[in-house]
């Protein structure tokens, strides 16, 4: 008999019996290679290791007790009221050994004490230094822009008026440097023109790269990775070259870039933002000379930069009036949708019932977020949920807010998932100026429109009605699906924190998607 072919498309055709039983082919193992155990080179060494390391644990914690520390968690960027619960003072005294070196002291984790005074100081001192170190700031980026990077000298000095006194500083840059400061450039100034940022607005003793924080700031937009990741990153790179942070005893300092890096990134932020504000006050003094037709909307993180119960107060304004209102009569206009096609929409959608519960309101201070944004999905306002639903007052303040800033000639056209309830409510009770009803005009979103009436179809689906073009009205889905990034950093921050966050998240995609226009 001969050998089974190897394939069954090779087999011969047969009109009898079962024809040739074709099986899969075996490959033989070789036993040598499967029977045989080899080492792992250097297990031997590390398992030995660790077994003597944990004896002289167990030996020291029979002769003393051990210290515990406790790991701080911090969020990437700190509101500027709640950088006074930082301590500013852990990182003052704090120096690089070599691991090289012997050290007569113990490696020990010692933690520092949030002392109140010296914080409201501190902050007060940042708020001082910020606008001084704008034009250092300046001429640094103007000097670096499109050139590589200059390798720093021991010493560092920006004195143009050859002072007689000048004060010399050391600052630990992984090693120490020189820096000379005198009257005409204080120590901060001095540290900005040569590309470092100072970790403390007076008497600072550790400086962070400017280029440093730009490239977090670039790598947090992309990847929101929080600055106790960074710090973490630092230290251990630090270590495994053989530099150890201790303080003047010599002890080993636990987490020592964090506070430090925590600080420089948020007022570096700090400072690019008062950068920008001196930018629009420029064109806001030139803009005299070309008159546009339109005025420019506000910054789409304006909104948001202003304390949170400024805005909270404008939204519960905005629903005060709206219970005023509702408790006149209610008018009768003219409508083209029948009301019992709009009740029956605003049965179906949990939108419009504003006592729904969408998340528990005993662990959550803010339900949601309410975005306004403009036709290109750029974000342009934020309204926060407190509420248990999602009630009208907020639609409605967004778009008073919005009407605000532009002109009387202006028209909008909202598109709203229950837009045809919100209309109603609208042309019902006297809740917008009369000026702002004329020139407003409602629609749902294209994918939210199926689930509505086919009455109100006819009216309000952005596909059937006319002048919208392709406008779906779906924008603000994309955008939440460009927030699901900062999700898992928000679960543990503040009121204020977290506002902070959204807020510079939202001004990034906005930059974004302003520069692809």
């Amino acid at each position: 008999m001969s050998a089974p072919h190897a394939t069954r498309s090779s087999q011969p055709i047969t009109t009898k019996g079962l024809g040739w039983h074709f099986t899969s082919p075996r490959k033989p193992q070789n036993k040598k290679k499967s029977s045989n155990t080899l080492p792992i080179p250097g297990q031997a060494f590390k398992w030995q290791k660790l077994l003597n390391e944990l004896n002289d644990l167990l030996e020291a914690r029979t002769s003393e007790p051990l210290l515990s520390g406790i790991a701080e968690a911090v969020s990437p960027l700190l509101q500027p009221e709640e950088l006074l619960e930082s301590s500013p003072t852990e990182l003052e005294d704090i120096s690089f050994i070599d691991d090289n070196q012997p050290c007569s002291a113990t490696a020990e984790w010692t933690r520092t004490s949030c002392h109140t005074t010296s914080s409201i100081s501190m902050y007060a001192g940042w708020k001082a230094l910020i606008p001084i170190i704008i034009d250092p700031f300046l001429k640094y980026t103007a000097a670096t822009l499109g050139q590589p990077l200059v390798t720093l000298g021991s010493r560092l000095h920006s004195c143009t008026s050859q002072c007689l006194e000048q004060k010399l500083t050391s600052i630990l840059c992984v090693v120490s440097i020189d820096v000379l400061s005198c009257d005409c450039s204080s120590l901060p100034q001095t540290l900005i023109s040569h590309g470092l940022f100072p970790t403390a607005p007076t008497q600072p003793r550790m400086a962070v790269s400017i280029e440093l924080l730009s490239f977090y700031q670039a790598l947090f937009q992309c990847s929101c990775d929080a600055i106790n990741a960074l710090a973490a990153a630092l230290s251990t790179y630090y270590m495994k070259r053989g530099f150890r942070v201790t303080n003047h005893q010599g002890i080993a300092v636990r987490e020592p870039f964090w506070r430090g890096l925590s600080q420089t990134a948020q007022w570096y932020n700090i400072l690019q933002v008062e950068l920008e504000k001196r930018v629009d006050n420029v064109i806001q003094q030139c803009r005299h000379l070309v008159k546009p037709s339109i005025e420019p909307l506000m910054d789409p993180s304006s909104s948001l930069s202003s304390p949170a119960a400024q805005q909270d107060s404008q939204v519960d304004a905005i629903g005060r009036c709206i219970d005023r209102a509702r408790q006149h009569p209610a008018k009768s206009p003219q409508s083209s949708v029948p009301d019992e096609a709009i009740d029956q929409c605003e049965d179906s959608y949990k939108a419009v019932d504003g006592q729904k519960r969408k998340a528990a309101m005993d662990n959550f201070d803010n339900t949601g977020l309410m975005a306004l944004i403009c036709q290109h999905d750029i974000p342009l306002f934020f309204a926060n949920i407190d509420t248990p639903g999602e009630q009208q007052k907020y639609s409605v303040s967004l778009i008073s807010h919005l009407f605000s800033l532009l002109p009387q000639q202006a028209n909008v056209v909202v598109l709203y998932d229950v837009g045809c309830v919100l209309s109603r409510s609208l042309s019902w009770f006297n809740i917008l100026d009369q000026s702002i009803m004329a020139r407003l005009r409602f629609a749902t979103t294209a994918m939210h429109a199926y689930g509505h009436e086919w009455a109100c179809q006819l009216v309000y689906n952005p596909c059937l009605a006319s002048g919208l073009g392709l406008s779906d009205g779906e924008g603000t889905e994309r955008l939440w699906s460009r927030f699901i990034k900062i999700i898992g950093i928000e679960w543990v921050l503040s009121c204020r924190r977290r506002i902070w966050l959204l807020d510079h998240h939202a001004a990034v995609i906005g930059h974004e998607m302003r520069c692809d226009l």
